[in-house]
């Protein structure tokens, strides 16, 4: 059994994928970030209100103030610089073949073409989204399935063959299927 899919490296892709990433391991502690940061921003606004706020609370707004701005940068403003500075990349499209042993990387692009194959014993992990099946090489590394276009199978089907391939452990869902 052969299936086939594709994914194309553009900003709404590579935009999914680092926000994947960032929240990979749990939502938890970005609403963490922002509800701290909303009840502090509230709690020093009502201080500074009823005349009560001190010197000595500034420093810990200054300081958890700039550990928000750079979860913020890391989360929305450093995806885009990276994505820019890929140009070379923009466009590309990959065409994945996936059968019993390995799958194989057809790229196709302007500036960018090849072809390889990878076992499937040599994937750190998969995680599986509503969109996406992101085939992890290593562990800041990965290959995009965009499920929407999956030729031969279904996605069932695919989720199939790489679960019988990398074994559970290896393969999370990250969304209801």
């Amino acid at each position: 059994m052969e299936i086939k899919a594709s994914s194309k490296y553009d900003w709404k892709t590579i935009k999914t994928f680092y926000a994947f990433s960032f929240d990979k391991k749990n939502k938890l502690p970005t609403i963490f970030y922002i509800v701290l940061f909303v009840v502090l921003v509230a709690t020093y606004g009502l201080q500074f209100a009823q005349g009560t706020f001190t010197s000595d609370l500034l420093p810990s707004l200054v300081i958890f103030s700039f550990l928000y701005i750079m979860v913020i940068y890391i989360r929305f403003v450093l995806p885009k610089v990276r994505y820019n500075k890929n140009k070379i990349l923009h466009g590309v499209v990959n065409n994945l073949t996936f059968s019993e042993t390995q799958f194989e990387i057809s790229q196709s692009g302007d500036n960018a073409t090849g072809v390889s194959s990878i076992n499937y014993d040599a994937i750190y992990k998969i995680y599986e989204t509503k969109e996406y099946i992101y085939i992890y090489i290593t562990p800041q590394q990965a290959h995009f399935v965009d499920k929407s276009t999956i030729i031969g199978g279904t996605a069932d089907d695919l989720r199939l063959l790489l679960t019988n391939a990398v074994g559970k452990s290896k393969y999370k869902i990250k969304c209801k299927v």
